[in-house]
């Protein structure tokens, strides 16, 4: 157990937008979803920063308009958004220290509650080997609208890097923690350094309150 690594959310702490914000809008621009759609994603937003919302209902539910569809479908519509939508609000300061990390020998992964359809192209686009990330239960090549237990939020966060910690034999007490939510809370716990960026209110509170250090990147205008 003598590697360390460093973990990193993606909304607000890769990214300088919310993904599933991101996500809604194109499938509007594409003709599928409604503006009313856009609207719900907004709501949850809102609900997420303030961690008021049962993220796990919520996912479940967002993930029966897709049951039933190819994963075939979903890959080439989300490769598709993030080329035209994502990768242009990455921040510049988290490219800076994903190499810092990986200079200095250390593992590094993507930890967050987005699913592998995100996941995948982004950490492609970073040249990272390791994306711990929710998935969707596939059969037989279709999707059925279920996300496979746990999902990566919360204690299924703690989870799935625990297990990815067992595999690649990395001392997690030793390793980094780089996210923007309070929701990550308990996952901060966990780790050696934490790394609080762009924080939201709660968080930010909490840092200052237990002395974590604080980044503030600077504001994307793609």
């Amino acid at each position: 157990m003598g590697k360390t690594a460093a973990f990193f959310d993606v909304d607000h702490t890769i990214l300088a937008k919310a993904s599933g914000t991101l996500y809604v809008k194109y499938l509007h621009q594409i003709g599928l979803a409604s503006r009313w759609d856009i609207l719900k994603s907004l709501y949850w937003l809102i609900l997420y920063k303030v961690n008021l919302i049962d993220i796990v209902r919520v996912t479940n539910q967002a993930m029966k308009t897709v049951e039933g569809w190819p994963e075939a479908r979903l890959i080439e519509i989300c490769d598709k958004w993030f080329e035209v939508m994502v990768k242009q609000w990455i921040y510049p300061e988290a490219v800076e220290l994903i190499r810092k990390h990986e200079r200095e020998g250390q593992v590094v992964s993507i930890l967050t509650a987005a699913t592998v359809y995100l996941g995948r192209p982004l950490s492609h686009y970073l040249g990272l080997e390791n994306a711990l990330c929710t998935r969707l239960e596939v059969r037989d090549g279709a999707l059925t609208g279920r996300v496979v237990e746990p999902m990566c939020y919360g204690a299924g966060k703690i989870y799935w890097a625990k297990k990815f910690c067992e595999e690649k034999g990395v001392d997690l007490s030793k390793s980094y923690f780089y996210t923007d939510s309070i929701t990550d809370l308990d996952m901060l716990d966990l780790v050696g350094h934490q790394v609080v960026v762009n924080p939201d209110p709660l968080l930010k509170r909490e840092a200052v309150k237990r002395g974590w250090p604080i980044i503030n990147f600077n504001p994307l205008k793609p």
